[in-house]
């Protein structure tokens, strides 16, 4: 699948704050396992697109589960934050369907869940996405009273029209210090495409001797359309007063591109 990237290179020289990234993920129904976990679905105007998830009963008990699909966005801490259905601009809504949607799962047992999306002709040119959940709800009494709670798992659906690209800018880099002397590398990251992207990062450490010190890598991000975001990570090793290299490699699982970026610092006496 043919992907477009574009990377401009936006650096400021007064920190104006970092944006942390924070891990998200959804509640699970105890025992119910749905696969896979995403889709991200390249169309064109006018396709209907069929695709699947299995839902697996590993619990001990029979359970109505029930289908269900939401808009959904990350909120200012970038945790997922679910929508009702044709909130977003980016909603499938009027486009999607499943078979079954209402099912019941003995011990052990295997339902696949169908769903279809029709892409109209006029689609316009950008993302659009949305969550299913596949939902439980229990019954709890409380004396003469009770409460039902509605336990989700979910699958993220993506249908992004063939050959849009995206733009990453990289807005501000830094090497940041806590008061404990924990050491940080932190990245300010912008998406001002019209499709999300991934991308995952990779450091050196040098010192000024030219040997690497440390080597790692940091889990998959994801940036939404219109988004921006920081990438905080702490260097592990205990570095001696002296100067320093931080070399960042990110790398796009869609794309054989890469960017890399250097920034050079000082550790000083404790």
């Amino acid at each position: 699948m043919k992907i477009k990237a574009k990377y401009n290179f936006i650096l400021t020289a007064i920190i104006t704050g970092i944006i942390i990234s924070i891990v998200f993920s959804v509640s699970a129904t105890a025992g119910i396992r749905v696969e896979p976990s995403r889709y991200i679905i390249f169309t064109e105007s006018g396709a209907r697109i069929t695709e699947s998830i299995d839902v697996t009963n590993n619990s001990n008990e029979t359970v109505d589960l029930v289908a269900n699909f939401y808009d959904w966005d990350m909120d200012q801490d970038y945790n997922l934050e679910t929508h009702e259905l044709g909130t977003l601009d980016s909603s499938l809504d009027g486009y999607f369907r499943f078979n079954p949607r209402d099912f019941t799962l003995s011990p052990g047992e295997t339902q696949t869940v169908r769903f279809t999306i029709d892409i109209p002709e006029d689609f316009e040119s950008k993302e659009r996405r949305g969550i299913i959940f596949v939902e439980h709800t229990e019954d709890h009494a409380h004396g003469e009273t009770g409460t039902e709670l509605v336990r989700q798992i979910g699958t993220t659906v993506y249908a992004i029209p063939e050959d849009l690209g995206y733009t990453m800018n990289i807005l501000e880099e830094h090497i940041i210090k806590n008061e404990e002397g924990q050491i940080f590398g932190a990245f300010l990251t912008e998406n001002t495409g019209d499709r999300h992207f991934r991308f995952d990062l990779e450091y050196t450490v040098i010192n000024e001797e030219g040997k690497e010190v440390e080597q790692d890598e940091v889990d998959e991000k994801v940036l939404l359309p219109d988004m921006e975001k920081g990438v905080v990570f702490p260097l592990k090793n205990q570095l001696e007063p002296g100067e320093y290299q931080l070399n960042v490699e990110f790398t796009f699982p869609d794309t054989d591109e890469k960017l890399n970026e250097t920034v050079d610092f000082t550790v000083g006496e404790n």
